[in-house]
C-alpha cells in the first residue's frame, strides 16, 4: 500500500509540459513588464508607473498625460511616450518575429511569443458617453502615433500571425481612468 502511495505521489509531482510552458510564459511576461517599468522609472523618476498584476499591464497614473477633454498628449508627456516606445523597441525583438527579430534562446530561453501590446485609451466619467468613447479612441491613437513616430520599427514587430503586435483599444465610459 505504501509503495502504491509513493508511486501515486511521484505521478502527481510530474509537471505537465503545457502547464510548465504556461507558467514560463507568465513569468516571462512579468519579467518583460518589470524591465520596461524599471527602465521608465529610471528615465523618468517622477512618473508613477505601476505593474498591474491582474491585467498584465503597465499603468501610468497621475495627471498630465492629456489635458481635460483633449485627445493630444501634453508636450511634457510626449517625451515619456517616445522613450517608452524606444524601450519597447529594444525589448520586443526577443519576443516577436519580423525583420528585426532576435528570437533565440540567448534572449528568450523558453521561446515565449508576445501576441499583442495594446495601447489603451481612457477618459474620466465627465460628459456624455459618446464624447468619452470618441475621446478615448483619439487618445489611444494619439499615443500610438507618438510611439510609432519615435520608434518606427515598432510596427515591424509581429506575432505568429504576421500581424504587428502594437495595437490600440478605447474604453471611454466602459472603463474610466478616473471619476
Amino acid at each position: 500500500e505504501i509503495a502504491d502511495l509513493r508511486a501515486r505521489i511521484e505521478e502527481l509531482e510530474i509537471q505537465d509540459p503545457l502547464e510548465a510552458y504556461l507558467a514560463s510564459v507568465a513569468l516571462t511576461r512579468h519579467q518583460v513588464l518589470t524591465r520596461l517599468r524599471d527602465a521608465i522609472r529610471q528615465d523618468f523618476p517622477e512618473l508613477q508607473v505601476e505593474l498591474s498584476e491582474e491585467s498584465d499591464a503597465l499603468r501610468f497614473q497621475g495627471e498630465g498625460l492629456f489635458g481635460s477633454g483633449s485627445p493630444n498628449l501634453t508636450r511634457s508627456k510626449r517625451d515619456i511616450v517616445a522613450k517608452l516606445a524606444q524601450r519597447m523597441d529594444e525589448v520586443l525583438p526577443c519576443y516577436t518575429i519580423g525583420e528585426h527579430s532576435d528570437f533565440s534562446t540567448a534572449c528568450n530561453r523558453d521561446f515565449v511569443m508576445i501576441e499583442a501590446v495594446q495601447i489603451e485609451g481612457h477618459t474620466d466619467t465627465v460628459g456624455p458617453d459618446r464624447l468619452n468613447r470618441n475621446l478615448s479612441a483619439a487618445r489611444a491613437n494619439s499615443t500610438f502615433f507618438a510611439m510609432t513616430d519615435a520608434a518606427p520599427r515598432l510596427m515591424r514587430h509581429q506575432n505568429l500571425k504576421d500581424q504587428p503586435v502594437l495595437s490600440v483599444a478605447a474604453y471611454g465610459p466602459d472603463r474610466p481612468g478616473a471619476s
